[in-house]
């Protein structure tokens, strides 16, 4: 481009048609937008020349590595339906045992009370816990 605007000065001096002081305001608009291709053409090469550099430096490897990564620590906190459905039949089975000593103790023992509170506490916890994921 550089080269573009020399030459586009050599030939208007050569047909003495430019000097610094009457040069057209055409002439100087046309040498000023091949001024801004030029620069933004060195915009681009450096933005090029950087995305070179980013696609050497990330590799396939690293990406799946991270990803990897990320699987694995999503798996530590996962727990599959399947354990919390035993567990709520568990807490059921509990459940329903404690309120049946409960009866048999005519109402009277505040720990069983207690513990079968306690126990659909977590039953009504594991059951939104199975709906919020539907």
């Amino acid at each position: 481009m550089k080269e573009s605007i020399e030459i586009l000065k050599e030939h208007y001096i050569k047909h003495n048609y430019y000097d610094d002081e009457t040069l057209s305001v055409a002439t100087q608009d046309l040498i000023k937008r091949i001024q801004e291709l030029e620069e933004e053409n060195a915009i681009l090469r450096k933005a090029n020349n950087i995305t070179k550099n980013l696609e050497k430096e990330v590799k396939i490897e690293d990406i799946t590595q991270v990803m990897n990564k990320t699987f694995e620590e999503f798996m530590k906190d996962y727990i599959p339906t399947q354990k919390v459905k035993d567990k709520l039949e568990e807490l059921k089975f509990e459940r329903d045992k404690t309120y049946e000593e409960f009866i048999e103790s005519n109402r009277s023992s505040k720990k069983l009370q207690v513990k079968g509170i306690y126990l659909d506490s977590q039953i009504i916890i594991l059951q939104e816990l199975l709906e919020g994921e539907k």
